[in-house]
């Protein structure tokens, strides 16, 4: 199938599963864990702007893969921001073409007999959103959760590309939390603090 859907399925199946046992907890405490994640995370994105009601959830920043986890506390609404060097999951022209459809719909058929799995993807949007230093095509979804407690979630999800880097960005939450004013309180007042 090559990695029309393959990619996609990865990206979606990693993001679920973070989820699934890291992302589900959303604490600020000045731990010492904590406090290094701040600042690995300082280096990777500007979160200065943000209010309080945003809480840093969790960061990995490995050479070439880097994922910022971050909940929204009144909501429970989470973004995540994914930046692989090497390995290119979406890029910016499957948002402004169609291709993004096909990689939904290949993903749901190459997905559905997995335990934890999304069901009954459909786009009901699509827009671009300034955040980052960029502007960032994306596609509003909806999709039933399978194995996970969030039953129907909606949601963002777009990236951006270039020959060294590529940008994901994604946020959901259960449907009747969903919030597009907190999805762009977000990420209108997030930026590139270094590289990404």
């Amino acid at each position: 199938m090559g990695c029309l859907g393959g990619c996609l399925k990865r990206i979606i199946t990693i993001i679920i599963l973070i989820f699934a046992f890291i992302g589900v907890k959303s604490v600020w405490k000045p731990s010492e864990a904590q406090k290094a994640q701040t600042q690995s995370s300082i280096k990777i994105v500007d979160f200065s702007r943000l209010s309080d009601e945003f809480n840093l959830d969790k960061v990995i920043n490995l050479p070439n893969f880097k994922i910022i986890i971050v909940k929204h506390s009144g909501s429970g609404q989470k973004f995540i921001i994914t930046n692989s060097t090497f390995i290119k999951w979406f890029t910016q022209k499957d948002f402004t073409s169609k291709e993004i459809d096909k990689k939904i719909a290949d993903f749901a058929e190459n997905t559905q007999y997995q335990f934890i799995r999304l069901e009954d993807i459909k786009i009901i949007q699509r827009g671009t959103i300034s955040t980052l230093n960029l502007n960032i095509p994306y596609v509003r979804f909806t999709a039933d959760t399978v194995n996970l407690p969030a039953g129907e979630i909606q949601g963002i999800i777009g990236a951006v590309t270039s020959e060294d880097s590529n940008i994901t960005i994604l946020t959901y939450n259960n449907s009747k939390k969903y919030s597009q004013i907190i999805t762009e309180q977000f990420f209108k007042n997030v930026s590139l603090y270094s590289d990404l």
